[in-house]
């Protein structure tokens, strides 16, 4: 194509692109190109800065590669991670259970408390994911170690809690050594994984979800015998 100056305007005018097809490249392009237009004849830019701004130019071309590749291994990954995570379904799983979320129709859930030492009193406190208070179940006195507790699923008012993310506090106490270390952990048969709204890949006790990082331990269960 060849390029003739105009009367009064530059040598050449790059086309406007549409809004959707503009990408860092194209506006990068025009801007160098607008540049060698409106420089001085008499002083053109020097060599040495035009190869550097080329040089920008393919830093630009790299990074959208770039970013282009890691969008790429980060689906790879996660449908590796998901596939990883549908081996847990059938698994007996120790997790923690400091964090979870509801799913419909929340129903009984039996759980073991861990304490550190004796505790004349225990409470396990429920927040929502507002961090505001929505249950708390009155443990008494235990001793040291793991005893059993249930938690109905429901709230204060005796409702089902809804769907959604919930934190569990332990607040133990000992008459005269003060605070006393604590947690809730829960036990049973992972029976699904399923993958969240918002990404996240989690997996099922019943009608409760779990993250993966809270597991403890877990083991195959044993095949009854024929």
């Amino acid at each position: 194509m060849q390029i003739e100056r105009t009367e009064n305007g530059p040598l050449y005018s790059p086309p406007e692109l549409p809004e959707e097809n503009k990408t860092q490249q194209d506006e990068f392009l025009r801007l160098l190109v607008a540049q060698m237009q409106n420089q001085d004849p008499l002083n053109p830019q020097d060599g040495a800065e035009f190869v550097a701004q080329l040089a920008q130019f393919t830093n630009i071309e790299l990074g959208l590669e770039t970013n282009e590749r890691l969008e790429g291994l980060q689906a790879s990954g996660q449908s590796s991670s998901r596939a990883a995570m549908m081996d847990l379904v059938g698994k007996s799983i120790d997790a923690d259970f400091s964090r979870f979320r509801l799913k419909e129709d929340a129903g009984p859930v039996d759980l073991t408390l861990d304490l550190d030492g004796a505790a004349d009193s225990v409470e396990v406190v429920i927040h929502d994911e507002t961090g505001e208070e929505v249950h708390r179940i009155d443990l008494e006195s235990r001793g040291e170690g793991e005893s059993d507790f249930a938690w109905d699923g429901t709230g204060r008012n005796g409702e089902p809690l809804p769907p959604g993310s919930y934190t569990v506090e332990i607040i133990a106490t000992h008459e005269t050594e003060g605070a006393v270390g604590a947690r809730a952990t829960i036990s049973g048969v992972a029976n699904s994984v399923e993958f969240t709204d918002d990404g996240a890949t989690m997996f099922g006790f019943g009608s409760l979800l779990l993250d993966p990082g809270s597991i403890l331990s877990l083991t195959a269960v044993s095949e009854p015998d024929a």
